[in-house]
């Protein structure tokens, strides 16, 4: 199989699974918010995100090097992933006294602490569960990842809607999430067996292992990456209280959902981009790298564009009345939509380069930058600061990861590729304007015509970029 053939096939499997566990676990959130409520929702919220910033700490970084490693050597898998549950046994036990620690000292209410708590057991099987996919990742079977996710997606969504029709409330949902994950970690360890990839053996495992230097630089710029998404949220719960975790995440929720195409292809083309620079096929990891900025911008810039001019009719529409006060949120992290969509592209770009280095010193940069603004700006002007800051620091990360791709891959174009997406994005807003009193559906749908067209009429796409397109989308084309 050529390798368009594969980036197609890969990219298509998990873009059908994110699509579908972004779908029905974002239909589970607007569940979850219209039924629970915005403190209740934000009860819940917080849980998550005490869950995802520990998670870091029991990932540690090793699932990145499991696909860069395994991805060049796929006989590295039994070893690898024997020592990598080892470790992650270890560092889930940890990160569970940290969170414990941390729950108590932050003194919430005895309903959000049983919440967060709960939420924390995952620490001890989630890891696991992707370390599975990274040898699934690796091996370049993504129908496997796809499957996993989306099975985790359709179980929540058929489930938790039950629970909380019988009233059990969001301790009990809490609950169902780690209960999932046990179910989903015992069916995919017999995929693995079944494809003879690997199994865990004691006698791969050692105390120390250089694979632990390895992962820590993947682990402290993923742990710094999700506390920056993350942190905000318990600074809020602290400052403000936990309805407006509930009105600033319903936001924040839409915007990571709009992350997946840049996050499925970042997933798909990490492999890649790696096994490309690791046999020095710069020109081709730069034409490559060139072509994927350049669609992610068409894609991203004018969802970003819509978004601020639609905020508070798209949030009415999804969450309801009770919300209206997420529209603000949402209209100040319409410009993170634009610069989301090329810095998950060009942080693993970075990554697969062996930058990881120069990736964490601009992570933690941006953490910096967030913390002090949302610490700063927060008891002034509420949950509405914590998205100024998220823009901010976004945009600050992405001007740096491309200053320094500049550097290391020549002719890698980057901000070129932007002019003609913006260009064409100004029809659109001139529609928008003109059809302020249509339905949102219909100004959506004439908008995507509109921009569509005027971006044929900019010819953003040359013909060869074009060709790259058919043999991506049909099947036959090679």
């Amino acid at each position: 199989m050529n390798s368009i053939s594969r980036i197609r096939n890969n990219f298509f499997f998990l873009s059908a699974a994110d699509f579908t566990a972004k779908s029905f676990g974002f239909l589970l959130y607007i569940v979850l918010a219209r039924y629970l409520g915005p403190e209740q929702f934000g009860i819940y919220s917080l849980g998550v995100s005490f869950w995802l910033i520990y998670g870091l700490l029991a990932n540690l970084g090793f699932d990145p090097v499991i696909i860069r490693d395994v991805s060049r050597d796929p006989s590295k898998s039994e070893s690898y992933f024997s020592q990598v549950v080892f470790y992650k046994l270890i560092t889930g036990t940890l990160a569970y006294l940290g969170l414990l620690g941390t729950c108590y000292l932050m003194d919430y209410a005895i309903e959000v602490r049983h919440t967060i708590l709960i939420f924390g057991c995952l620490l001890f099987i989630n890891p696991l569960n992707n370390s599975q996919q990274s040898i699934f990742k690796a091996h370049q079977t993504m129908s496997y990842v796809a499957l996993m996710e989306a099975s985790r997606a359709i179980i929540k969504l058929a489930v938790i809607p039950l629970i909380i029709a019988v009233g059990l409330g969001v301790q009990a949902v809490a609950g169902s999430h780690l209960l999932i994950a046990l179910i989903l970690f015992v069916i995919f360890y017999h995929f693995i067996l079944k494809k003879n990839f690997c199994r865990f053996s004691f006698k791969d495992v050692k105390f120390y292992n250089p694979l632990l230097k390895s992962a820590l630089p993947f682990g402290f710029l993923g742990l710094t990456y999700i506390v920056n998404r993350k942190l905000d949220i318990l600074i809020i719960s602290k400052m403000i209280g936990v309805e407006s975790v509930g009105w600033y995440n319903a936001a924040n929720e839409l915007v990571a959902v709009l992350g997946m195409l840049p996050t499925t292809l970042s997933t798909v083309l990490f492999p890649s981009f790696s096994a490309s620079y690791g046999r020095s096929e710069l020109k081709q990891l730069t034409n490559t790298a060139n072509f994927v900025i350049k669609l992610i911008n068409v894609i991203g810039i004018p969802s970003g564009v819509g978004i601020f001019l639609l905020a508070p009719e798209i949030i009415n529409l999804i969450y309801g009345p009770n919300y209206s006060q997420s529209a603000i949120v949402l209209k100040i992290l319409s410009p993170v939509v634009c610069f989301l969509f090329a810095r998950s592209v060009l942080s693993w770009l970075l990554t697969a380069v062996d930058q990881i280095n120069i990736l964490m010193k601009i992570v933690i940069t941006t953490l910096v930058i967030n913390i002090s603004i949302d610490i700063w700006l927060i008891p002034h002007y509420g949950y509405a600061a914590a998205a100024f800051g998220v823009v901010v620091s976004t945009f600050f990360a992405y001007i740096s990861v491309c200053w320094n791709l500049r550097r290391r891959l020549d002719g890698l174009i980057l901000f070129k590729s932007s002019i003609k997406p913006i260009l064409a994005c100004l029809p659109m807003i001139a529609v928008l304007f003109i059809c302020d009193d249509f339905h949102l559906f219909i100004k959506i749908g004439i908008a995507i015509l509109v921009y569509v067209a005027a971006a044929f009429l900019f010819s953003v796409f040359d013909k060869n970029e074009i060709e790259v397109i058919k043999k991506i989308v049909v099947p036959g084309q090679r």
